[in-house]
C-alpha cells in the first residue's frame, strides 16, 4: 500500500491495553486500538491516558492504526 492511501488523524488516549497497545477515541467519537511498533516503544513510552496521538489508518480498516507521534502528553 503506499503512502498516499493512508491518513492521519488525532485521537485522545482513553484506555493503555498493553505498553504497545491503546485505545483512542478520534473527535468523531469512533474508538479503536492504536499499535507502537518495537522500534518506536521505547519513544512513546510516555503515553498515558489522556495523551493525545497522531495515529496513521488506511481506508480498508478503521478498527486500528499505527501510533506515529504524541501530539500532546498529560
Amino acid at each position: 500500500m503506499r503512502v498516499e492511501d493512508s491518513y492521519r488523524v488525532e485521537g485522545i488516549v482513553i484506555e493503555v491495553l498493553s505498553p504497545r497497545l491503546f485505545r483512542v477515541e478520534l473527535a468523531n467519537g469512533h474508538k479503536l486500538i492504536g499499535h507502537v511498533s518495537l522500534k518506536r516503544q521505547a519513544e512513546l513510552s510516555c503515553v498515558k491516558v489522556g495523551s493525545e496521538l497522531v495515529i496513521e489508518m488506511t481506508p480498508f480498516d478503521l478498527s486500528s492504526g499505527s501510533v506515529k507521534a504524541v501530539a500532546k502528553t498529560i
